[in-house]
């Protein structure tokens, strides 16, 4: 899941050098004058006194931006990988083999978020998340009528289509149950409830090879499987907008057969997409 960052944050205010330079001459003049002295070759290129400050101040500068930098690497989000490393050995979470640094940035602010030792829900997040490598996203969630009382875990799987296995639903509840300190019963179960078949009619461009249909309902499974999936509903126009980016210049239409409307998804659901059809129409401008 991606977040944007805000602007760097700074400890030192962005300094000009040409600025800083300017400052420094008016000083140099001011002290000059007030010996007597007769100072007027700053604007000389050959100066010395012009040349030794213009060094300084882009040090000055530079240093500005060394100093920020190294406060920022202190924060997750600008954190350099060795940085990401240290901040999560700090938090107690250990970066796995092969973990990205996103995931890992991910997973530290997991571990932040519920350090609290019986809750709250960003706690169990963590720690299905921890349960394997194999959990993609994870929603925790009460019954929203108030009648089952267990806290329900629905676990969205890294493999294709999100169906979590049941092998995989018994490590996270494993997990659960070994590290929380409450009475709380867990609920887990697969995120992936629906699966929703596609059917899409498709026209092409004069000029545009048949051949672009070949792998464009593949391309288009690989598209849906890379969002951002609980909570996502599998809308019309979102799915028109990717099939014509997948086939950049060479669809001019297409058309949603099926699902005949939108398909919404509660919060703790996951959409998979089912069989994929693709009919190819004819020809469009």
């Amino acid at each position: 899941m991606q977040t944007m960052k805000l602007p760097p944050p700074t400890l030192v205010p962005y300094q000009d050098p040409e600025a800083i330079l300017a400052e420094m001459m008016v000083d140099v003049r001011a002290r000059f004058a007030a010996v007597g002295i007769d100072y007027d070759l700053g604007d000389l290129e050959t100066d010395p006194v012009k040349i030794i400050f213009e060094a300084a101040a882009y040090r000055a500068a530079l240093l500005g931006d060394e100093i920020n930098a190294a406060y920022a690497g202190h924060l997750i989000d600008y954190a350099s990988p060795a940085g990401l490393t240290e901040l999560g050995e700090f938090y107690d979470r250990p970066r796995r083999v092969g973990e990205s640094d996103a995931e890992y940035a991910a997973a530290i602010k997991r571990h932040i978020a519920g350090r609290s030792a019986g809750g709250p829900a960003e706690r169990y997040a963590a720690i299905a998340f921890d349960a394997s490598p194999d959990v993609r996203d994870v929603k925790i969630y009460s019954d929203p009528h108030g009648i089952d009382p267990a806290i329900h875990v629905a676990v969205l799987s890294s493999a294709t289509g999100g169906h979590a296995s049941g092998a995989l639903l018994q490590q996270v509840e494993t997990a659960l149950m070994a590290q929380q300190v409450t009475s709380d019963r867990f609920h887990v179960a697969s995120a992936v409830r629906k699966t929703v078949d596609v059917a899409l009619d498709i026209w092409l461009t004069p000029e545009a090879s048949e051949s672009i249909l070949d792998d464009l309902a593949g391309q288009l499974r690989l598209w849906w499987d890379a969002q951002d999936l609980l909570g996502l509903d599998l809308n019309h126009a979102d799915i028109i907008a990717a099939v014509k980016s997948i086939g950049a210049g060479a669809i001019s239409n297409v058309r949603v057969v099926a699902p005949v409307g939108d398909t919404e998804a509660w919060p703790a659901e996951a959409l998979a997409l089912g069989e994929i059809s693709i009919h190819f129409m004819g020809r469009g401008r």
